[in-house]
């Protein structure tokens, strides 16, 4: 009857992380983000791409606009 209140099983395919993985799961994600938000050249070669990406998108349109002219 009261059932739903027990404990949670283990799931056998799924198996709980080891209880330290949490603090390394934090730490490499700090690494992570260390490494994308403060390397400037990373992020320069984003803006890089995303900026060729709208130009040639920009291009593209407009050579079909003045291809249907």
């Amino acid at each position: 009857m009261f059932g739903f209140f027990r404990e949670p099983m283990q799931n056998p395919v799924f198996p709980q992380p080891h209880p330290g993985a949490e603090v390394r799961e934090a730490e490499a994600a700090s690494k992570w983000k260390f490494l994308i938000f403060n390397d400037f050249l990373l992020g320069d070669a984003i803006l890089l791409l995303i900026e060729t990406a709208i130009f040639l998108i920009q291009k593209i349109y407009m050579d079909l606009v003045m291809w249907y002219l």
